[in-house]
């Protein structure tokens, strides 16, 4: 249904949709125009007066269009279009560089009169000349608008001010695209301006229904996506594009032997949404349970208008994320520059002038940033904040809310340490970059290995595992690099602390001659202690820099040899006037050292007033490093202690980080965090502060809440798992066995596997009771834990006794099979069957992991395929569990509900070609129609047949909501064609589904999706929008339509 005032004829529309589409091309369009000329943002079908495009342009006018391609002179259309601007006109929100534009597509003696009348205007000094310099055919035509307009504004300076803000253009159709197509279509590769026309006034059409605005940076991206790729003609872009691809292209770590390419090597971390509520405590090596909802980064920015914070401790990996943007968006819409706010805070410039000045003459260019900054395809990537004084950083935030007040449509990328850092409001959405999860190391290490070492990768994750201590430090990006360059030039093990891992570090960096021989440089020791009053001497004036003046102040002797020898080794890193640690870690740690050989005395005291950022890892680092480290702690113990426990959290990761201290001690922390567990208002990550340094010995408080069952998803888990007690497992596992379900286990599991006789022994216990007095989904939970033992059984293991126990439920002979040997014929072919069937009367007709076990098993028989063909035959013969309150009974039979999950089995366990074979000989053998047939099509799509996924679009929307639901989730894996055409056939689907269809369709046209198969359900994270956007606004627009006016 087309906005009030709008178009009416589908010859209308269209004229409508090749103007907008005019627009959008001069908005893609990177040649040099003025200001005035520079599109900024489309909005089609306005929600203003002049509803039909909404045009903002980058000196901050704006023009309100309306396109008629046919208006007879005195109809209703051309009385409306007047009433129109004039209200628009004179609403307290026009300004004076904004316009009104009428477009019309057919012409007449009156038309062009009042057109040359508003020329007129345009240069006029005020309304006497104006109308004295009109013809007296003009004078007529425009008396006749004067009568259109309210009572009050019928006079010559209302009409001249109307028509001194208005245009008239007079363009037929076939004009449109014979003269202004090639002057407002951008320049393409491999596609030509007619076409890219064509494809601008589809999305002008899809936009239209849900008035949809227009952004460059997010309408080039959509035009990539579907391999329409602009030529950038603008002076001296190329040119930045391939230097900062170069610059940022490689990867290494100043000191040591690893290098890389940021294309192939770099691991691209974990980010999630930061959760305000959560408590955090101000040491950066504390490993914390993931939390919030996860967000790719190769999807940063989030589009135009994107504010992104990521935080992350020392060494998290925050620079090298920001590197790695810049190199992947060196080759995208945007163009990225990557600013060291300690650079801009020292230049003491606004951004706009540093790019001007700094970033140009730096790469040697000439880029013009104000029009980038202008057009939203300006990048900003600022690092660094918790690296500048309290001073410093207000300076910096207030540049950066002034530049985004100025450019609100550059999108920037921030990193701090944590969110204390942020001292003004910045509307910005917060990141937290994750630690490295186990799986994640090797991949990481692998990326640093040259090419060969394929295998030592894997050598270097299992010596990390061998260690608690070792893997919670490889949890941090740099000191994993920092290992993996030990393993690959030392023999020796690797370091089990971290003073000694960044010890040996600092000694290879001041020792570059072991390296590279033709170095010469003044003794380490001399360099060594430059490196640490300079460290020192920077905290001390609250940041981690210190100008060149107080450099040279610092050192006493030789300061600039020692100056230039630490930037030779890659300590220290100079900018204009002033120098910078390359790795803030590394002067926190050389800090400490320095207050622990010239300042013990002052610990104390700068404990209780500087355990903020910076100094908080400095003061940790100097106590861990002290040889009187037992009376510092019980002195600081003594000081006053905050809501959130910091000081206790602080000393207690002293002493897990290896500060000597005596056992009483150690106990004073360890009963003290103890306490603290038990409260609700504990601190994230006091249970594993307690797992990383005080299990031995254990506080009793501690181990008898984890014998009560209590605890275990608050560190508990790591507790039992960092104790190494295997009656403790044991006598939590009877704990949390004996109350009933016994819950997921996966965080303490490999104590479980320690003790995997005596936990088999607890589960067949547990079995035999619930067999009895028990629902049977808890046999089948028990089944799949039974099946997670990773402990292959031993002659006289109760699984033994369990897998050939007639009398056993038969999930549970299954579970201990699995682990005994491979499965063959006969009798093990029955016992799949009947622990499928028995799972078919108990279980909802969806994917379990008890489902998992059973397709494991099937899947391992010597003929699986077969089997699995007499499973999908034999649904039709067992009982199946209904319930009157299953979701699924509306739609669809039983049988063709517990057809599913055998389909995604297939999909699991089976190579993609081979799957898609067999379910095509499926269909062809069995004769499947209805909604097996749908089933079977939209398992075959989910493997990535295209013939399938187009088989399954043409029936759309008669599918069952299930199964579009299904198909909107394989939107992402399929071509934009068949995609937006199967979207369109939603605008008939019956109404009671959209509701629930129209939150799918909006969250797969904005995420990427993670889909274990068409019915799982899935998790997505923020992309941009997909090409099909358009035709999906379209479909919801339309129903929104329908559901206001009830037609």
């Amino acid at each position: 249904m087309p906005a009030a005032g709008g178009p009416t004829t589908q010859s209308g529309i269209h004229y409508q949709d090749a103007l907008a589409a005019l627009y959008l091309g001069r908005m893609c369009d990177p040649r040099e125009r003025p200001l005035r000329d520079h599109v900024r943002e489309v909005r089609v079908e306005a929600p203003a007066e002049v509803d039909d495009i909404e045009i903002v342009f980058a000196h901050g006018g704006r023009s309100w269009i309306q396109a008629k391609e046919r208006i007879r002179v005195g109809s209703e259309e051309w009385v409306t279009a007047w009433q129109s601007f004039e209200n628009r006109r004179f609403a307290a929100d026009f300004g004076k560089e904004d316009r009104l534009v009428l477009w019309l597509g057919m012409t007449s003696t009156t038309h062009e009169a009042v057109a040359e009348a508003a020329r007129r205007a345009c240069y006029a000094r005020d309304p006497e000349e104006w109308w004295n310099d009109l013809s007296s055919e003009q004078q007529t035509a425009v008396n006749a608008v004067q009568g259109l307009l309210s009572e009050v504004n019928r006079n010559h300076e209302t009409l001249f001010a109307l028509l001194a803000a208005t245009a008239i253009e007079i363009a037929p159709t076939e004009r449109l695209r014979r003269d202004f197509v090639p002057q407002w279509m951008p320049q393409c590769h491999e596609t030509s301006s007619e076409s890219l026309f064509d494809i601008l006034v589809s999305k002008a059409a899809s936009g239209a229904r849900y008035r949809r605005i227009f952004t460059a940076a997010q309408l080039l991206q959509e035009l990539r996506e579907q391999g329409i790729r602009i030529v950038d003609v603008r002076p001296g872009v190329a040119a930045y594009r391939a230097a900062i691809g170069r610059l940022y292209g490689p990867m290494s770590i100043p000191g040591t032997s690893l290098v890389g390419m940021t294309k192939s090597s770099f691991l691209w971390p974990t980010l999630r949404v930061w959760e305000r509520e959560r408590p955090r405590v101000l040491l950066d090596d504390e490993y914390v349970q993931e939390a919030g909802d996860p967000v790719d980064p190769h999807a940063l920015p989030e589009g135009a208008r994107s504010r992104v914070v990521i935080v992350s401790g020392a060494g998290g990996g925050k620079s090298a994320l920001l590197r790695a943007l810049a190199h992947r968006h060196a080759d995208s819409v945007w163009v990225p520059v990557l600013i060291s706010l300690a650079d801009l805070a020292r230049s003491q410039r606004p951004i706009a002038a540093f790019l001007d000045e700094e970033v140009s003459t730096k790469f040697g260019i000439s880029v013009d940033w104000t029009e980038l900054a202008e057009s939203g395809m300006l990048l900003l990537l600022l690092d660094g904040l918790d690296e500048l004084s309290l001073r410093e950083r207000t300076q910096v935030l207030e540049a950066v809310t002034t530049f985004s007040a100025r450019f609100p449509d550059v999108p920037w990328i921030l990193t701090a340490r944590e969110t204390g850092a942020l001292a003004a409001p910045m509307g910005a959405r917060i990141l937290e970059l994750q630690p490295l999860r186990d799986d994640q190391i090797e991949a990481f290490c692998s990326g640093w290995l040259p090419s060969g070492h394929e295998g030592k990768a894997q050598q270097i994750a299992i010596a990390i595992a061998r260690s608690r201590e070792v893997r919670r430090m490889a949890r941090v990006p740099l000191l994993l690099c920092l290992m993996v360059d030990h393993a690959m030039t030392q023999f020796t093990p690797l370091p089990a602390r971290r003073t000694e891992l960044i010890e040996r570090y600092i000694a290879t960096l001041l020792r570059p001659d072991a390296h590279k021989p033709t170095t010469t440089l003044p003794d380490d020791l001399k360099l060594r202690s430059a490196a640490e009053q300079l460290a020192f001497a920077a905290l001390e004036r609250g940041g981690v820099e210190v100008s060149s003046r107080d450099a040279m102040r610092v050192l006493s002797e030789s300061p600039a040899q020692l100056l230039s020898a630490l930037k030779s080794c890659g300590v220290l890193r100079e900018q204009v006037g002033a120098y910078s640690f390359v790795f803030p870690l590394i002067q926190e740690y050389l800090a400490g050292c320095y207050i622990q050989e010239h300042l013990p005395h002052e610990v104390v005291r700068r404990f209780s007033e500087d355990i903020s950022r910076p100094w908080a890892q400095a003061l940790v680092f100097a106590i861990e490093q002290s040889n009187d480290a037992d009376a510092l702690i019980n002195r600081i113990l003594e000081l006053p202690d905050d809501a959130f426990q910091t000081t206790l959290m602080a000393v207690g990761r002293c002493v897990a980080n290896g500060a000597r201290v005596t056992p009483a001690t150690r106990k004073r922390i360890g009963d003290a965090l103890a306490e603290r567990w038990k409260s609700q208002t504990a601190p994230s990550g006091v249970g594993k502060l307690i797992a990383d340094g005080f299990v031995h010995p254990m506080s009793e408080s501690v181990r008898q809440r984890l014998e009560n069952g209590e605890g275990l998803h608050e560190g508990g888990a790591e507790i039992i798992v960092a104790a190494e007690d295997d009656s403790l497992t044991e006598s939590v596992l009877r704990a949390v066995c004996a109350v009933g379900f016994p819950g997921h286990v996966t965080a303490w599991q490999v104590a479980i596997d320690r003790i995997a006789a005596r936990a088999a022994s607890i589960y067949l216990e547990r079995a035999r009771q619930t067999i009895t007095k028990f629902p049977e989904r808890e046999v089948m939970w028990l089944a799949y834990l039974l099946s997670k033992l990773a402990t292959a059984p031993t002659f006289d293991d109760p699984r033994m006794r369990a897998a050939v126990d007639p009398d056993m439920n038969p999930l549970i002979r299954l579970a201990a099979l699995v682990r005994l040997r491979k499965l063959g014929e006969g009798s093990d072919e029955k016992l799949v069957s009947n622990a499928l069937t028995d799972f078919w009367k108990h279980e909802l007709p969806h994917p379990s992991p008890v489902f998992d076990l059973i397709c494991n098993a099937m899947w391992e028989l010597p003929d699986p395929v077969s089997a699995w063909r007499r499973e999908l035959r034999r649904i039709e013969s067992v009982e199946l569990h209904t319930s009157p309150r299953d979701w699924w009974l509306h739609e669809m039979s039983p049988q063709e509900a517990y057809w599913r999950p055998l389909m995604c089995s297939i999909a699991d366990k089976t190579p993609a070609e081979a799957a898609v074979r067999c379910l095509r000989e499926l269909e062809r053998e069995e004769r499947l129609a209805g909604g097996r047939l749908h089933a079977t099509w939209l398992t075959r799509a989910f493997l990535g047949d295209s013939d399938a996924f187009a088989a399954v679009t043409e029936h759309l929307p008669n599918l069952r909501r299930s199964d579009i639901v299904a198909w909107l989730q394989l939107v992402g894996r399929h071509s934009y064609d068949v995609v937006a055409k199967g979207i369109l056939r939603l605008i008939s689907v019956e109404r009671a589904a959209r509701l629930e269809l129209s939150h799918m369709l909006a969250f797969v046209l904005t995420h990427e999706l993670e889909v274990r198969n068409p019915w799982s359900g899935s998790s997505g994270r923020a992309r941009r929008l997909h090409a099909a956007a358009g035709e999906g606004g379209r479909v919801l627009r339309a129903w929104a339509d329908e559901a206001a006016t009830g037609s």
